[in-house]
């Protein structure tokens, strides 16, 4: 069983298919709206998380992607 999955995973990433989730990109709305808030300094991070429904590794994730 292994060895046929590793075979289908080989077989895909030949015809350029990769797993996993797609990678965030920085123009999403999300994550310009996270860090505009953190510029601002008014907001605590745990108020920022409540209103953008996010976890707080989530907000510094976003806040660590390049502009």
């Amino acid at each position: 069983m292994h060895e046929r999955t590793r075979a289908g995973l080989s077989a895909a990433r030949a015809r350029g298919r990769m797993g996993g989730r797609p990678p965030l990109e920085t123009k999403d709305p999300r994550v310009q709206m996270t860090k505009s808030l953190y510029k601002d300094r008014d907001h605590e991070v745990k108020d920022m998380c409540q209103t953008l429904h996010i976890s707080r590794s989530t907000l510094y994730r976003y806040l660590a992607l390049p502009d």
